[in-house]
């Protein structure tokens, strides 16, 4: 009986790493094998960078994401398995999903400085099905949950993209930033956004001053936000 407890002790135990490293593998396969028409914008044309036999040779990117997502999958599988009651079997499959999505649109963010509408539209869904499968009472109030928290972290930072035109006199916060927050406001819920953005301007920010600090900063260089949305998204998942 102790060898059967403790077997099943050490399956536990190895479930989180092992289904960490599936994500991160499925995050580099989703932005490799992605259409290159998502990396596009409304009306531009795929070119050659776009092709995944290009993103191919800039698979270090993917690489470096891609570990990000299986260590963010393993540590909420880990806080799942410690406190059962934080969630159901279908809602934590619905959040590995979403980081998953969140870790490739992370990718092309870094590599074409673009995230695409579909990843968002998947993290938004995910974050619903996430809520449904937790056990709301009804489908109506994880839609208010979820949505809620949507439209909430959408406004935030669409004010934050008007605050930032209006006083520095540029667009400082991308259209697919101020999306992809929205829909990551429907992963953590509506409570948990303040905590999203602050995480991912924290991260943000630090980015910035260490471009500055190593002489890499330019001014009118455009940033990638999605690594820090991601990065926040997986910190309130944990915390929260």
């Amino acid at each position: 009986m102790t060898e059967i407890i403790l077997f099943s002790e050490i399956q536990i135990i190895l479930w989180p790493p092992v289904f960490g490293a599936a994500a991160g593998i499925c995050s580099v396969l989703l932005y490799l094998k992605m259409p290159a028409g998502w990396l596009c914008d409304a009306g531009e044309r795929p070119r050659t960078e776009h092709m995944p036999s290009m993103r191919r040779q800039l698979q270090r990117h993917g690489s470096a994401a891609g570990t990000g997502c299986a260590a963010a999958v393993c540590l909420y599988l880990i806080r799942c398995l410690q406190i059962p009651s934080c969630t159901t079997p279908a809602s934590a499959a619905a959040a590995v999903l979403a980081l998953i999505a969140l870790s490739a649109a992370a990718q092309t963010d870094t590599v074409y400085l673009i995230i695409p509408d579909q990843l968002t539209a998947f993290v938004l869904a995910s974050g619903f099905f996430s809520e449904l499968a937790f056990g709301r009472p009804s489908l109506l109030s994880a839609a208010v949950y979820s949505l809620g928290g949507a439209v909430f972290g959408f406004l935030v930072m669409l004010s934050c993209a008007a605050l930032s035109l209006l006083l520095g006199g540029r667009q400082g916060i991308g259209a697919g930033d101020i999306k992809l927050t929205g829909a990551c406001g429907a992963l953590v819920g509506m409570e948990n956004v303040p905590f999203l953005i602050f995480f991912a301007s924290f991260g943000t920010v630090c980015s910035a001053l260490k471009d500055l600090l190593t002489g890499k900063n330019h001014p009118d260089a455009a940033k990638p936000a999605a690594p820090w949305i991601f990065s926040a998204s997986a910190v309130c998942l944990l915390l929260f």
